[in-house]
């Protein structure tokens, strides 16, 4: 599954939701990081994919957390710095997290095999 999830992220790096987009491997606890930046102002979202057995050990389960990074986008100068400053301030990514999970799974689910 994990290579599987690798293949998906590959599929669709460059395409609308996932043009700038790093992608690190965490082997020690089965994970994959994700940084994906909006094309035009840079707005940072990051996901992390974890993959844990389930099922007494015979499935494995990809549990994705997704969040926005802040509410400045990181091509302003300073940015982790406001954003630590308003990190009180809530904010909606509109959209974009879930958008970008759900194609996420359902490329991966069309490389095969995945659920």
């Amino acid at each position: 599954y994990y290579g599987k999830y690798l293949l998906a992220l590959k599929n669709v790096q460059g395409k609308e939701l996932f043009e700038k987009m790093e992608v690190t491997e965490d082997k020690g606890n089965f994970s994959l990081n994700v940084n994906v930046w909006t094309a035009k102002a840079e707005w940072l979202d990051v996901m992390r994919i974890r993959f844990e057995k389930s099922g007494g050990g015979e499935e494995i389960v990809a549990k994705v957390w997704a969040t926005s990074t802040g509410v400045v986008p990181t091509s302003i100068l300073l940015a982790p710095l406001i954003n630590c400053a308003l990190c009180f301030f809530p904010f909606s990514d509109v959209g974009y997290l879930g958008r970008r999970m759900r194609t996420l799974h359902e490329t991966a689910v069309g490389v095969g095999g995945l659920v």
